[in-house]
């Protein structure tokens, strides 16, 4: 990026769109990963949850690199706008495509149940570069989170796949954000 400074809503515009792709697209991943295998296929409602489950690992991936980055009130008010972002593309999308048949108040309340938890959980954990080992981490604990979705709980075989594809995308996508999050004119 070069030095023209973004104003905090073009921030949170350009990393809740980053964060989106890259969840949809790593949740494709992990959804072909289990599909391409011998175990039973996952079926739509499972993508769906593989889907929110990305996005909320992604969220608090962004939330870490905020803190790291900004540490005020600026970054609060980036983080929050990025979540609300997120919900309202999520509701748009999903109701777009009439694919959901649960009124939208029950979808934005189970979405901020969802993100308080993940966060919560999340937060407890280390971020660890992969060489430093998985097991007790953010990955570790997040990757046996989609073993459990497709009905493979804990399986190393599964975890292992996930992180060799999700170990390079966070570090791909911690990058762009934090030249987005040092662009950010904070007034």
């Amino acid at each position: 990026m070069s030095n023209k400074k973004i104003t905090k809503n073009e921030a949170a515009k350009l990393i809740s769109s980053i964060l989106q792709v890259e969840a949809y697209s790593d949740a494709k991943t992990v959804f072909d990963i289990f599909n391409g295998s011998s175990h039973p296929k996952t079926d739509e409602k499972s993508f769906g949850l593989i889907v929110i489950e990305m996005t909320h690992f992604y969220i608090n991936i962004v939330d870490r690199l905020i803190f790291q980055q900004l540490k005020d009130e600026c970054g609060r008010e980036i983080f929050y706008e990025i979540v609300d972002l997120i919900l309202k593309n999520h509701l748009e999308t999903t109701y777009k495509s009439e694919k959901i048949s649960i009124h939208p108040d029950v979808f934005c309340k189970m979405f901020s149940d969802i993100h308080e938890k993940r966060q919560i959980e999340y937060g407890s954990y280390d971020f660890l570069p992969q060489e430093e080992g998985l097991k007790n981490n953010l990955f570790w604990e997040f990757e046996k989170k989609l073993t459990e979705i497709v009905d493979v709980k804990e399986n190393i075989q599964f975890i292992m796949m996930i992180h060799r594809m999700l170990a390079p995308a966070v570090e791909k996508i911690s990058k762009v954000i934090k030249e987005i999050l040092i662009s950010v004119e904070c007034k």
